[in-house]
């Protein structure tokens, strides 16, 4: 067997829309199921959802509560989902949401796995995308993300009924309207459109980046522009509330080394349930060259093989 061969085998075949449907058509048991069991484990808060006081404007449809962001964090997606002029019950936002939820971790775990073990293991990563700290904590704000997550979930499952150039076609309008709904949701996309290649390379890798950094540009300018025609104002000012210390220089840049290292030891924290060999595992296997990495991959490959 050839290096090239070699190389080609480490990436196991994935199901895509150019496969004749056949790796396709089993998306929809994995959602079934990821559904059944969201819908499970969200049963005692459908009665009665907690819903936080900022969550409150797009509960009752009241644009006049959320205005304030369009200016200082630029979500104008999210504005125009409170201009919907209707009142839904808490449960009923809370049911989409959930949904919503379970069809973008289904479309990323299926996507994630090789085709032929499709079934057990992408339902297996679906519930642990479902269940992940990250993921339980945002859904406090399910009132107001239901658009900006219904984007998402709409681009990833779009990965498994559009060919992947008409996929990376789309990544620009989706990032674009995405971050005018939640600024990190771009990232989601990215997630999607990298895990949904199907032929990976070097190459390919840095054209979807910079594709994405384009998209990601051109979503920041949208944005700003928006506020100039509106506010009076080119850019995106931080609300005082937050006691932001922007970084205009490279002494900005230090002084703010301590907050990104706790936002990232906070954010493993929470990924890990606060278990500390959890903390060990995901640092390694998150590290290129660590021996829990080739492990990982190594048996992902032997796997597809076998």
């Amino acid at each position: 067997m050839t290096a090239t061969e070699v190389a080609g085998a480490a990436v196991p075949k994935r199901a895509t829309a150019d496969d004749g449907g056949v790796g396709t058509a089993r998306l929809w048991p994995v959602l079934g199921l990821t559904v059944l069991a969201v819908l499970v484990m969200s049963a005692p808060n459908l009665l009665d959802p907690m819903i936080r006081f900022d969550d409150y404007p797009a509960f009752f449809s009241d644009p006049s509560g959320f205005w304030a962001k369009t200016l200082h964090e630029g979500r104008w997606v999210n504005y125009l989902w409170h201009l919907r002029g209707s009142v839904t019950p808490a449960w009923l936002n809370f049911a989409l949401y959930q949904l919503l939820c379970a069809g973008l971790a289904a479309a990323i775990a299926f996507s994630a796995v090789p085709s032929k073990s499709a079934g057990f293991f992408a339902v297996t990563l679906a519930l642990m995308i479902l269940v992940s700290p990250p993921a339980m904590l945002i859904s406090l704000w399910f009132n107001t993300l239901i658009p900006g997550l219904a984007l998402v979930t709409l681009y990833a499952v779009a990965a498994h009924l559009v060919s992947p150039r008409m996929l990376r076609a789309l990544l620009p309008p989706f990032v674009i309207v995405s971050f005018m709904a939640y600024t990190t949701y771009p990232l989601l996309i990215l997630a999607v459109a990298l895990i949904a290649t199907p032929e990976r390379s070097l190459k390919d890798l840095i054209a979807v980046l910079a594709l994405f950094t384009v998209s990601f540009l051109a979503a920041v300018l949208t944005v700003y522009a928006l506020n100039w025609q509106v506010h009076g104002i080119f850019g995106v000012p931080l609300a005082d509330w937050r006691d932001a210390a922007p970084a205009e220089d490279v002494a900005g840049y230090a002084a703010n080394l301590p907050k990104l290292w706790g936002s990232l030891v906070n954010l493993m924290d929470k990924a890990a349930f606060g278990f500390a060999p959890a903390k060990v595992l995901i640092g390694s296997v998150c590290l290129p060259g660590s021996p829990a990495s080739w492990r990982l991959h190594g048996s992902v490959a032997v796997g597809e093989s076998s």
